[in-house]
């Protein structure tokens, strides 16, 4: 099993090749560290033990947000 991803919702720490995505939990931006594995067009795999299928992931406008920023949710 692996999660799937959009290719752009995955950032890249500036000045290193860490990789990492956001997640909502309960309205706050958690961030978590991740490895990428295959692409598939514009999606990508990631690898976390901590992400798993359901979490609802940051897709717009994560290139701003911090560890534990509270998030607009937007439909």
């Amino acid at each position: 099993n692996a999660v799937v991803v959009p290719y752009q919702s995955v950032l890249k720490l500036q000045g290193s090749s860490q990789r990492y995505v956001f997640i909502n939990r309960n309205g706050v931006a958690d961030r978590y560290d991740v490895k990428l594995g295959q692409r598939f067009d514009d999606q990508v795999e990631i690898i976390c033990d901590s992400i798993s299928t359901g979490d609802q992931l940051v897709v717009a406008g994560q290139a701003r947000l911090v560890d534990g920023d509270k998030l607009n949710i937007v439909k």
